[in-house]
């Protein structure tokens, strides 16, 4: 029940951490990437850690929510948030289109999370 709050804590972090990193080395796409491919080995070693210590180890799934929350909501923060800042200078006042990209932005991460749990069972399933 509670865990799974670890991971949208987590992302608040991951978004804080990728928005601090991107700010100070001027590479922004590079950190996002770093970010997500750092997720298949975080994944990795939460199945390892699981299998290993078990599922009822509450500090250990507790602290792994916490990394798999950031890895993949920091560049999503960063991504669609860097989007609709650069749309609005470039804009110029046409706030129509701004919210319309905005909306786009959020709607695609909505459309994303709610496919997520069609894709997780399908890779259970062939697992």
């Amino acid at each position: 029940g509670y865990l799974s709050s670890f991971v949208d804590v987590g992302g608040i972090l991951g978004g804080i951490a990728i928005g601090y990193l991107a700010d100070r080395s001027g590479y922004p796409a590079l950190v996002s990437v770093s970010f997500m491919l750092l997720c298949v080995p975080a994944l990795w070693s939460y199945r390892n850690l699981t299998k290993a210590l078990g599922p009822s180890n509450t500090v250990v799934n507790a602290l792994a929510m916490l990394v798999l929350g950031a890895l993949p909501n920091g560049p999503y923060c960063l991504i669609s948030n860097s989007v609709a800042v650069d749309l609005g200078l470039s804009v110029k006042g046409n706030r129509t289109l701004l919210a319309t990209v905005i909306a786009i932005i959020d709607a695609t991460g909505s459309l994303g999370a709610a496919l997520q749990g069609v894709a997780v069972a399908w890779v259970t399933a062939a697992l």
